[in-house]
C-alpha cells in the first residue's frame, strides 16, 4: 500500500501545474480582490519605482512613476521625458503568489507582450494590440503566479491607476505531493505504534 501511495505521489509531482490565461476586456476582476492604490505613496514624476508599494503586496522593476496630467493622472510607465523609452519592459512581482490580476494599460502603438511567471516558469503569455482603447483591462487568471513582465519595445507604455489583485498562493504539485507524503508517513508511524506485542 505504501509503495502505491509513493508511486501516485511521484506521478502527481511530475504533472505540470494548471496554466494561467490572459484576457482583455472593458472591466477588471469580478468577485473578491484587493485594489492597489498607485496614488499612495505620493511620488514625484519620473521617480524610479521599486519597493514603494511593497506594503500593498507588489514590487516593481523597470518602471517610473509617470503621471500624464489630463489623461492618466496616476500611472507607472517605462518612459522619462528627455530620455524617451527608459526600459523595454515593465516588471512587477507579488509578495506571495496570486491567482488573478487585472490592470488598465496602454502603449503608444502596436502590440505588447504579456507574460506571467511562477518563479522562473512561464505560465501564461499573450500579445494584445494595446493602442486602441485606453479603457481596456488586461487580466491573467488561474494557475497561480508571482511575477508579470510586459514587453512593449519602442513604445511609451503605461500601467494606469486601476490595478487589482486576487487570491493567494497556489501550491505547486510537488508541494502537494510532499504534504501528502508527510501525512502518509504520520499515518504509517501511528499504525505501527498501535501494534502491541503479546507477552
Amino acid at each position: 500500500m505504501l509503495r502505491l501511495t509513493v508511486a501516485a505521489l511521484l506521478v502527481g509531482a511530475a504533472m505540470p501545474a494548471a496554466a494561467a490565461t490572459w484576457t482583455n476586456s472593458t472591466s477588471g476582476l469580478s468577485g473578491t480582490f484587493t485594489a492597489v492604490n498607485l496614488a499612495a505613496p505620493t511620488l514625484a514624476s519620473e521617480t524610479l519605482v521599486t519597493t514603494q508599494y511593497t506594503s500593498q503586496g507588489i514590487t516593481f522593476a523597470n518602471a517610473t512613476y509617470d503621471p500624464q496630467p489630463g489623461y492618466f493622472p496616476i500611472s507607472i510607465g517605462n518612459f522619462a521625458s528627455g530620455s524617451g523609452i527608459v526600459f523595454p519592459n515593465i516588471r512587477f512581482a507579488f509578495n506571495s503568489g496570486v491567482t488573478a490580476v487585472a490592470f488598465r494599460y496602454i502603449s503608444n502603438d502596436g502590440a505588447s507582450r504579456f507574460d506571467a511567471f511562477r518563479g522562473s516558469t512561464l505560465v501564461a503569455s499573450a500579445f494584445f494590440d494595446t493602442s486602441t482603447d485606453p479603457a481596456q483591462w488586461y487580466s491573467v487568471t488561474g494557475g497561480g503566479f508571482n511575477r508579470i513582465v510586459i514587453d512593449a519595445p519602442d513604445n511609451n507604455a503605461l500601467l494606469v491607476a486601476d490595478f487589482q489583485i486576487a487570491g493567494g498562493a497556489v501550491p505547486e504539485p510537488a508541494s502537494w505531493a510532499l504534504l501528502i507524503a508527510g501525512f502518509a508517513m504520520v499515518g504509517v508511524t501511528a499504525r505501527r505504534r498501535r501494534t502491541v506485542v503479546a507477552a
